[in-house]
């Protein structure tokens, strides 16, 4: 009986989705891209790591059946990160279409296709925006039913032939999602909506690489000039620093990880729970407009982020302890992150 991995096999589907979607003039932007770039990076480390001769000479290392083994090398297990969706943007209906008929010839099935009223890129003058979900099924047989992979995928495309708009449409969130992927290969894009845009060649090579380097640590900086939507904002905030494998890094928000026997921390328990902190605990400090910093569980913040995710109505954040917390002016010095004045 043969035994397959998904998860190898769901990164050989995404591969082939992005490949096509990529030959009929689609960009692929977002988490795919983020993530592609991640996991090259720590193949590239898990490959030096079973590549060292010591390793080999005692057979330590059976690569095809370690390799999705996080616990093998754990220093570079996001070699196994997937997206959980593809973001794809085609210049117009015709190249969309010929994308998702291919897929069917290659027997994936269309579970689901719908076209949004509202746009995820919020663009919806302009944009059409479909929400597709493929299914794929392997290792099945005439009488048993196999395993079913499940692929999201969502497509936006102009409304108006000849209108060309590059993703992410001037509207970056994260600077680790300012690249995009199409024939050329994996660039900065040309429509991050930041000083980025007008930067020289060099310039931009430099921000680049130093983007990456923070990336595939899971640091990243957060673009709030162009996410000033509070909701909008603490959402994505919430789904970054939430994430069940790689929790992010956001380092220009006003928030660090504190030990409980800090000097700046105002209380010695958490202001939410009003438990105390033990020496193992992971507490999040917030710094306040005062300069003081609230401690709070880390799984105390997430449930509290995510409440204000969920009924915040306001343009403020305010902590449990009633104070502002500016998430909204702290903007990123361009210059300073490229080295030049």
């Amino acid at each position: 009986m043969q035994i397959f991995n998904i998860a190898e096999e769901t990164l050989a589907m995404h591969n082939d989705i992005i490949q096509n979607a990529i030959e009929n003039n689609g960009i692929i932007f977002g988490g795919a891209v983020r993530n592609k770039i991640i996991r090259d990076h720590h193949n590239y480390k898990f490959n030096e790591y079973i590549n060292d001769n010591s390793f080999n000479a005692k057979g330590l290392i059976d690569y095809k059946s370690d390799y999705w083994n996080k616990d093998i090398h754990s220093e570079s297990k996001a070699r196994t990160i997937i997206s959980n969706d593809i973001d794809i943007y085609f210049k117009d209906k015709y190249d969309y279409e010929h994308f998702r008929d291919f897929l069917r010839l290659k027997r994936f099935t269309v579970k689901h296709e719908k076209l949004m009223n509202d746009s995820y890129v919020n663009l919806p003058e302009v944009i059409e925006h479909y929400k597709l979900v493929f299914t794929f099924e392997i290792g099945g047989s005439y009488t048993k039913k196999g395993e079913l992979i499940k692929i999201n995928i969502d497509v936006v495309f102009p409304k108006e032939p000849y209108l060309y708009l590059e993703p992410p449409f001037s509207k970056t969130d994260f600077l680790c999602n300012a690249f995009v992927q199409d024939k050329s290969g994996i660039r900065i894009s040309n429509n991050t909506g930041t000083p980025i845009d007008n930067m020289t060649f060099a310039q931009k090579a430099l921000v680049s690489s130093r983007i990456i380097l923070n990336m595939v640590k899971f640091k990243t900086l957060m673009n709030m000039s162009i996410t000033g939507n509070l909701n909008v904002l603490l959402h994505r905030v919430s789904k970054m620093v939430n994430d069940e494998n790689y929790k992010w890094n956001i380092t220009n928000l006003p928030l660090r990880v504190v030990h409980c026997n800090s000097p700046l921390l105002l209380h010695k328990e958490c202001c939410i729970c009003q438990e105390s902190f033990n020496p193992d605990d992971k507490i999040i400090g917030i710094r306040t407009s005062n300069n003081k910093i609230i401690g709070y569980h880390d799984y105390c913040f997430i449930k509290y982020l995510k409440f204000l995710v969920e009924n915040s109505g306001s343009d403020e954040m305010l902590c449990p302890m009633r104070n502002d917390v500016n998430l909204i002016d702290n903007t990123i010095d361009f210059k300073q992150l490229c080295g030049f004045v």
